[in-house]
């Protein structure tokens, strides 16, 4: 949703992946995933519904539409570890809302055999890399040990 973080986020992945692609809105990256397997998915929760171009102002932002990817990853049987990245504390609205520890807790329960971890995006500081960095290492690290099957066991 914020076109600095995503050039920052693909300069972070240069030297840990040979290939990356990058999917801009919630449709863009549910048709991604369907149309090929990924070794990893970074994934940022807050997404706008459609691509954004000069006709189209890419719909309604989706607050949760990470969640959303992540529920259709579930229901597919896709099994590429998933990191999520975002840069707010809070989601969603009014009874809805929850806090960026809650989102981690709720997706860690219901995807946890795909959902590596969260880290938070500061444009200031460069612990991010090293968190993103640490945390696809370790699923990658547990996905060759379980043959895939189980990313967090």
């Amino acid at each position: 949703d914020d076109e600095n973080k995503r050039l920052r986020l693909l300069n972070m992945l240069q030297p840990l992946a040979q290939e990356v692609d990058c999917a801009v809105s919630y449709q863009g990256g549910l048709k991604a995933l369907l149309q090929r397997h990924y070794d990893a998915v970074v994934l940022d929760m807050t997404l706008p519904t459609f691509d954004i171009s000069e006709e189209d102002d890419g719909g309604r932002p989706q607050a949760l539409g990470g969640r959303e990817l992540l529920r259709q990853m579930k229901r597919r049987r896709m099994k590429s570890p998933v990191v999520v990245v975002t840069q707010f504390d809070q989601f969603g609205e009014r009874r809805d809302a929850m806090t960026r520890q809650q989102l981690d807790t709720e997706l860690r329960s219901h995807h946890g055999d795909i959902y590596a971890g969260l880290v938070f995006y500061d444009s200031t500081t460069e612990g991010c890399k090293e968190q993103l960095s640490a945390l696809l290492s370790e699923a990658f690290a547990a996905r060759d040990k379980n043959g895939s099957e189980n990313i967090n066991s």
